[in-house]
């Protein structure tokens, strides 16, 4: 019980040669009271650690609001929509009829105040609970079914100054909060670092081959189970009982990458390299965090999910600004129809315009989403484009797959209607 251990990993992506190097470690601590010294080290899978993993683009719901219209008495609020200032920080809350009762949900995003990107893996707890979350690719958080009651909300992030903040959650509300954080100021005094004994790593010599018939040291010997892996270190290793975490090196593999750009300019006008390679390996990928470094550069620090030998992991490499896109609201028309009991029709017209600026053609897919009608009295129906254009997933998700050529540009419209019984008030519109 007093030792444990979680993966990291560091992704290397080398946008020349296509490879991407992906270092396999574990975290290993213990307090046990004995120091582990020169002891053989066998890791399993059969217990792993649980990690948040990358939000995708919500689902956008649309449904019939039970409660009657009343006018918010706060100037700009939509119905049904609570605003507080709480320590600096705008708070609203939203109505949600699907949470279950005596519960609340926390939503928003952690970005830099200076520049206003997103921190990505930044992290978000109810002090002295359970509850907590972690950014995701945007900035964004979500803390999901969180009993009615008054919270300590803290954000943090290496490198940043952490915030706290009284939070007040509401049954069937979300709370929506966006916090900002400085980068920190932080002096650090001669440190003087001091020893009793030199510790020493050392490594195998056992080779793996890999496609460009590079050899690698191979660190680990590997059992595969029905329901786990074990990964049997063939060196040894010492682990203190300090309860600090100290890196043991897994395993090293090559794999080939394959780029190609994303970008949901509805979330944030930017354009995301994106990296997808295959676990060419006969172990699995643990939910853990990962390092990326591209061209020996860090970019981004995230997290990825449970990958099985054989699966696909997709990496975020960071922003091309070389790239842009952008969404732009063209039309936004209301209009009635029937003089009795009649129904109201808003049509919404966007366009969205995609840049590309390199000197090289690029692949890019644009991702939007149309409501999802929750109740049958709301008709959705998509003008433009059309749907042999594009695709579409369960979730009314959008797809385009363009092509740019060196300094081309494309406008992508878009334009749809919602149709719903006047006399109902309808939540969840733009």
């Amino acid at each position: 019980n007093s030792a444990n251990w979680y993966p990291i990993y560091d992704a290397r992506v080398s946008t020349e040669n296509k490879e991407i190097e992906l270092s396999y470690f574990a975290m290993m601590q213990q307090s046990t009271g004995e120091d582990w010294n020169d002891v053989k080290l066998t890791f399993s899978t059969a217990d792993p650690l649980s990690v948040k993993s990358l939000p995708k683009l919500e689902p956008w719901f649309l449904d019939i609001n039970p409660l009657p219209y009343k006018p918010d008495k706060i100037r700009g609020a939509r119905t049904n929509e609570i605003q507080y200032n709480v320590g600096g920080y705008s708070t609203s809350y939203d109505q949600n009829w699907g949470l279950p009762k005596g519960l609340g949900s926390i939503t928003g995003y952690i970005t830099d105040k200076e520049t206003g990107e997103p921190l990505i893996g930044a992290n978000v707890i109810l002090e002295n609970t359970n509850y907590g979350s972690s950014a995701d690719i945007n900035g964004k958080f979500y803390i999901a079914n969180v009993p009615a009651s008054n919270y300590n909300l803290k954000a943090s992030y290496v490198g940043y100054n952490k915030i706290s903040i009284r939070l007040n959650v509401i049954e069937k509300h979300v709370a929506n909060l966006n916090m900002p954080l400085e980068v920190s100021d932080i002096t650090l005094s001669e440190i003087v670092v001091t020893g009793s004994k030199f510790f020493e790593q050392s490594y195998t010599s056992s080779v793996k081959v890999i496609s460009n018939d590079t050899k690698l040291p191979d660190y680990s010997n590997v059992k595969a189970k029905n329901l786990s892996t074990t990964f049997e270190l063939k060196t040894k290793n010492s682990i203190p009982s300090d309860n600090s975490s100290h890196k043991v090196t897994i395993a090293i593999s090559n794999m080939p990458i394959e780029f190609e750009y994303t970008t949901t300019p509805k979330i944030l006008p930017k354009v995301y390299l994106k990296g997808k390679t295959i676990n060419n390996n006969d172990y699995p990928l643990l939910e853990g965090e990962i390092n990326i470094f591209v061209d020996n550069d860090f970019v981004n620090r995230t997290y990825i999910n449970n990958i099985v030998s054989s699966d696909s992991l997709e990496l975020a490499l960071g922003i091309d600004e070389s790239i842009q896109s952008e969404k732009i609201l063209i039309n936004r028309f209301v209009e009635s129809k029937g003089l009795f009991s009649g129904t109201k029709q808003i049509t919404y017209e966007y366009e969205i315009q995609v840049t590309n600026n390199r000197k090289t053609e690029e692949k890019i897919w644009v991702y939007d989403q149309l409501p999802v009608a929750m109740n049958e009295g709301i008709q959705i129906e998509l003008i433009i484009p059309s749907e042999k254009e594009v695709k579409f997933n369960k979730n009314k998700e959008i797809v385009w797959q363009l092509k740019l050529s060196p300094g081309e540009m494309k406008i992508l419209p878009l334009k749809f209607t919602v149709e719903f019984p006047s006399d109902i008030n309808v939540y969840g519109l733009e």
